[in-house]
């Protein structure tokens, strides 16, 4: 872990009226992996879980403390943690807390302060989700909304908790001025702040060339990429795995105009700080060939480049480490480490295996981070390969030991619409273990793609989204422990996304939940009477919000005569807060997620 960015020596006090919020700040440090947050209270460490309707510990880091009671009042200091190693580096600043009374007369005023003010700017990828927190303080108590300047706040993926505003998926249309407006019952003048959001994106190809150019030996050729990104992406160019240069210089932008070309493979790479594409295309003169149909043929017909690619590991430092990548005769394999292309004369410890693996020697932990091999080939285009490298310090892990092999297996795969699909499988051991989706198209020339999200061994499905419907996809399962080390890989099982005649099936809304007397959690949710007849069922969603785990789900078939509309959910945890969403099903699909409800569970059966 690096030490915290400022070593602020003096104390941060916040005088605050009881009910309001207290944000105890934490910018937390660097670290691989992210660290996690930790608090001390009055020289004792904080258990946040056990006050987890209370207590919230922001994607920031900071942690705010809602409805805040004079037993909140004392010194806090935050210190960032390790999850892997548990090394933990401490903040030197101190938050004081002091906290006075409520006012006992209702005509009394106590002026609106802000508590913490949100940033001026921040950035953020698209597809991620982003918090921006505003916290104002007062009496009677302000209330803080959120506006977007010049628009209005993304649909259905917003939401506003305690002054703090969520954005889910962020989209490209998302950057742009955010106000946080903060007003009081008595009269007094508004509070705004504005936070301006910028919205990266990794390249992507808008126009690829050709996969074939066919011209006569002699003639000139204009090849033509275009890629879009924030910030905008450099293009560069290379000719059979090598760099194409004019008088030293490399050739950039997104036309390539060749004079004097020559046969072979010609890609386009375009990058920027948050990522790397590419695209290929062949330069052919016509009597190299007998025909183009049988060229085509030909060309169709060709495997994958890439006969066995690379594995994620975790290695110790010190250690060597060995890449695969096997590839067809003939090759040209060039590798990636984060993006960057890796030159074997000025890093003397990598070294090109005739393979085409790569071996990396005495290994640091600035060697860690995404390696991607790059084989090309005339008449076959150009493959890739991607592996996560992982380098630990080298110190003493507990082993884990395994009873008896582990065994993961897919039972089943359901189409959920024309693009999503939802897999099931089985483990036979019960060890802290987790588990990841890689699925591909069942072709040759298909890679591997590994799903961003991890289950826990206690979550045995997910759901796999960006599909093409009219395709078959291989789909396998990998489990690996805490450390990175794989330790089983499934059978892959196909599955042909078939295209289903969608329309859009009504939402349900929940109006209601309660705690019952055994300690349960009912509720009660209302559709639409117009599409009762065309709903088979009702899918329940609900996790614990102290945890990162997947919703848990519960499947409920639709009855008309007693109309469906309540369920009481069993499984769960005394003493714990938990969100619950819904959703409607049919043979042809799933709705959209319902509104979500927050619920906390009492520490014991009422």
């Amino acid at each position: 872990l690096d030490p915290f960015k400022t070593l602020i020596t003096e104390n941060n006090i916040l005088n605050l009226t009881e009910d309001n919020i207290a944000v105890i700040p934490c910018e937390l440090p660097n670290g691989n992996p992210r660290p996690i947050p930790i608090f001390i209270f009055d020289n004792n460490y904080l258990d946040v879980e056990s006050k987890s309707n209370r207590y919230k510990i922001l994607p920031s880091g900071n942690l705010h403390i809602i409805d805040i009671k004079q037993s909140d009042a004392g010194k806090y200091q935050c210190s960032a943690k390790n999850p892997l190693t548990g090394q933990i580096v401490n903040n030197s600043q101190i938050t004081i807390l002091q906290i006075f009374n409520k006012p006992l007369n209702n005509q009394d005023r106590i002026s609106l302060t802000t508590v913490y003010k949100p940033p001026v700017a921040s950035r953020v990828l698209v597809g991620n989700n982003f918090s921006i927190e505003c916290v104002i303080a007062g009496w009677p108590q302000p209330i803080v909304e959120w506006e977007k300047y010049g628009d209005i706040l993304p649909e259905k993926r917003n939401e506003v908790l305690h002054g703090t505003l969520y954005l889910y998926d962020i989209h490209m249309d998302d950057r742009g001025t955010y106000i946080c407006r903060a007003s009081s019952s008595n009269g007094q003048s508004d509070i705004a702040y504005t936070a301006l959001l910028e919205v990266l994106e990794p390249p992507k190809i808008i126009q690829r060339p050709d996969s074939v150019i066919r011209i006569n030996r002699g003639e000139s050729v204009s090849i033509k990429c275009t890629f879009r990104g924030r910030p905008e992406p450099i293009i560069s160019w290379l000719y059979n795995g090598e760099e194409i240069t004019i008088n030293g210089s490399p050739v950039t932008g997104g036309i390539l105009s060749l004079n004097q070309p020559k046969e072979g493979i010609y890609q386009c790479i375009g990058r920027n700080p948050y990522g790397i594409t590419q695209a290929s295309t062949v330069l052919i003169f016509p009597n190299s060939i007998k025909s183009e149909e049988k060229l085509d043929e030909h060309i169709s017909l060709k495997k994958s480049l890439i006969v066995i690619g690379p594995n994620n590991i975790t290695v110790y430092e010190g250690e060597t480490i060995q890449l695969h990548c096997l590839t067809q005769t003939g090759s040209t394999v060039q590798w990636l480490h984060n993006n960057e292309m890796i030159n074997l004369n000025l890093m003397r410890r990598y070294e090109m295996l005739p393979s085409g693996g790569l071996r990396i020697v005495s290994a640091q932990k600035s060697d860690s981070g995404i390696y991607e091999c790059v084989a090309s080939k005339i008449g076959f285009g150009t493959h890739t390969a991607k592996c996560y490298v992982h380098i630990q310090e080298k110190i003493n892990l507990p082993s884990v030991s395994t009873r008896e092999e582990i065994k993961l297996e897919i039972i089943d795969i359901n189409q959920v619409n024309n693009n999503a699909i939802e897999l099931y499988w089985k483990i036979n051991e019960l060890i802290d273990l987790y588990i990841q989706i890689q699925y591909r198209l069942n072709t040759p020339k298909g890679i591997w793609i590994t799903d961003k999200n991890i289950y826990n061994h206690t979550i045995t499905h997910g759901i796999i989204s960006n599909l093409e419907y009219d395709q078959t996809y291989k789909f396998r399962l990998i489990a690996f422990n805490s450390n990175g080390k794989q330790l089983a890989i499934s059978l892959t099982k196909r599955f042909t996304l078939k295209f289903l005649n969608q329309f859009y099936l009504p939402i349900p809304q929940i109006t209601d939940a309660w705690i019952t007397t055994d300690g349960k959690i009912s509720l009660k949710w209302k559709v639409n009477d117009t599409y009762n007849d065309i709903i088979d069922g009702y899918i329940i969603y609900y996790r614990s919000i102290n945890s990162n785990d997947n919703y848990t789900t519960i499947t409920i078939p639709n009855l008309l005569y007693p109309i469906t509309d309540t369920f009481t959910i069993s499984s769960i945890e005394l003493n714990d807060k938990y969100e619950i969403r819904m959703a409607t099903y049919s043979n042809r699909g799933l709705s959209p997620m319902s509104n979500s409800i927050e619920i906390s569970l009492p520490s014991c059966k009422l």
